[in-house]
């Protein structure tokens, strides 16, 4: 398992396809004017950062918040231990929260 993520790590690609749009009907679309462009800028961006991430946070995240699974389900995915797997999602989180952080004001 580490040679694969050594291997994805040198190449710079993603294991996990973006798929997930964000609603139509957000509240940026509902407030501004210009909410669609706004939104649609919002979701590059957002992609852009989780491509940032490293495969093995990368994988985390996708995992537990946009797939749905459990920590327990997704370490079990990512061949290692529940806490391994807290660790990364929590470490996740903190660099989107630093990378997204214009859009969280």
């Amino acid at each position: 398992m580490n040679t694969v993520h050594s291997y994805m790590k040198s190449r710079g690609a993603s294991r996990f396809e973006f798929s997930e749009e964000l609603p139509a009907e957000s509240i940026v679309s509902r407030l501004a004017p210009d909410g669609p462009v706004l939104q649609a800028e919002l979701t590059t961006e957002i992609q852009a950062a989780l491509a940032r991430l490293s495969p093995q946070l990368r994988a985390a995240i996708v995992l537990v918040c946009l797939q749905d699974h459990s920590a327990a389900q997704a370490a079990s995915i990512e061949d290692c231990s529940t806490d391994t797997m807290y660790w990364r999602i929590h470490e996740a989180r903190r660099q989107l929260k630093e990378l997204l952080a214009e859009h969280l004001q």
